[in-house]
């Protein structure tokens, strides 16, 4: 009981860490992609 509960102590940071990295990476990507595609998209029309 004792070794389960220490695991889980040390892993959720972890966890935690992780996903608000990934979860900033996907916020940041996005707009960037948005801006390529119109990138894309307006110099053909130039």
């Amino acid at each position: 009981m004792v070794l389960s509960f220490v695991a889980v102590l040390v892993a959720f940071p972890f966890a935690l860490v992780i996903f608000v990295l990934l979860m900033l990476w996907l916020l940041l990507s996005a707009p960037l992609r948005r801006r390529r595609a119109d990138k894309d998209i307006q110099t053909p029309a130039n």
